[in-house]
């Protein structure tokens, strides 16, 4: 592959809904074959809402996948489903007077054609690697999408969302900015909370306060949105260059978070209304985050032989993320080994072989057998996904399972 992806541009997208038809009937009339041997790529042109032709241009943004189909817009003059979601965060990017040039695997990757979508599912690294920014949208979803609605395993998004993500990122920009008006406020509120006391293990560090509605704000951004739930966010904001968090009318560059995690005069400053010292809500609040902040540290490193991301390593430290097909717990994290695993993309392998082959290339690349005799993954009565097929007698026992229950 060259320094940069070659680019094919035949995927315009407008708004026309319409339905009463099938996205894999239309397929065949929207996406012309892509040569793998150059791989090559589609890119979205986003129109104006009054403009209805326009070329394409580069660099490219991303945007995070959103799957459920139901809403259709105009791509390349067919109607094509889209989530409610992916719908509302088209609409909301749309630019007044301009095209805005986009990849979306939703819709750049033919989700009808299975050998397509291994093949570019294995060139994501190098997709967002080569991406000008990532668009990481967390704003407030549509009542009629099933993502919007809680999800039963998150006890944070099953209350009600008394602030909205916006008020959250607006709060977490001020402390990020550390915005004066804000820290005074926040200094103000530990001295009435805790007058005459001084509980700050650096100098010329003030203590702060975050008071419930600060926790409630921040709880809004990192906890509500079940963006932080799913298992293909991380590989594209581990490995692009830059990384913008947005919803509407706020956005929360990442490289602001990077800075605060490594500001530890300023992070221990923090105190809560339960108990002194920020530490374990902080940990809690920011866990999925600084999960993705240590992985993009470790994908963006000058020093690859010193910080080597290896597959078991990987698979552990994502284990807990979601996504819609059991396969992706082990192909949406590929791209950030650095090992020479050996697995290769294929949407049409049967789940059990893939987990053979995951378990050995543990096994070859550590050259013990600790996968197997001190399974980290081990769940009593085996995989639950596995059990659930319908061939499950033939499941291999022995090899872990990778899918989260």
């Amino acid at each position: 592959m060259p320094s940069e992806p070659t680019i094919r541009g035949d995927c315009d997208a407008l708004d026309e809904p319409k339905s009463g038809f099938n996205n894999d009937d239309v397929s065949h009339l929207i996406y012309e074959p892509l040569n793998p041997a150059v791989d090559e790529i589609r890119l979205l042109t986003l129109h104006p809402v009054s403009e209805t032709d326009s070329t394409l241009s580069a660099p490219f943004p991303m945007l995070p996948l959103l799957q459920k189909l139901r809403p259709s817009i105009l791509l390349n003059d067919v109607n094509f489903h889209v989530t409610p979601s992916l719908a509302f965060i088209l609409s909301a990017l749309r630019l007044d007077n301009q095209t805005r040039v986009l990849w979306i695997d939703a819709l750049c990757i033919n989700q009808s054609d299975v050998q397509e979508r291994s093949q570019q599912v294995a060139l994501m690294r190098k997709i967002y690697s080569c991406c000008r920014q990532d668009i990481a949208w967390l704003g407030e979803l549509p009542d009629n999408d099933p993502e919007s609605k809680p999800a039963s395993n998150n006890r944070y998004r099953c209350r009600p969302q008394r602030l909205s993500v916006k008020e959250g990122m607006e709060f977490m920009n001020q402390l990020t900015q550390k915005n004066p008006e804000t820290l005074k406020s926040l200094r103000d509120k530990f001295n009435s909370l805790f007058p005459g006391e001084d509980h700050s293990r650096f100098e010329h560090v003030p203590d702060l306060l975050l008071s419930r509605n600060d926790q409630e704000k921040l709880s809004a951004l990192f906890r509500g949105p079940s963006f932080w739930e799913r298992l293909w966010i991380v590989q594209e904001l581990s490995m692009a260059p830059r990384v913008v968090l947005m919803c509407e009318g706020a956005e929360l560059n990442w490289d602001a978070l990077s800075t605060l995690f490594q500001d530890e005069p300023y992070f221990d400053a923090f105190h809560t209304t339960d108990h002194h010292g920020g530490y374990r809500y902080f940990s809690s609040i920011f866990l999925k985050v600084k999960l993705v902040e240590d992985q993009r540290q470790l994908s963006t490193s000058a020093l690859p032989t010193r910080h080597e991301s290896s597959l078991l390593d990987v698979l552990g430290r994502f284990r807990d993320l979601q996504s819609t097909d059991p396969r992706d717990k082990i192909y949406g994290l590929l791209g950030l080994v650095t090992q020479d695993h050996g697995i290769v993309v294929h949407y049409s392998k049967p789940l059990r072989d893939l987990y053979k082959e995951a378990t050995l290339s543990i096994i070859n690349l550590s050259k013990n057998l600790d996968i197997i005799c001190q399974n980290p993954f081990e769940r009593e009565g085996g995989p639950l996904v596995l059990r659930q097929d319908e061939n499950a007698a033939q499941a291999p026992e022995m090899f872990p399972s990778w899918h989260r229950v």
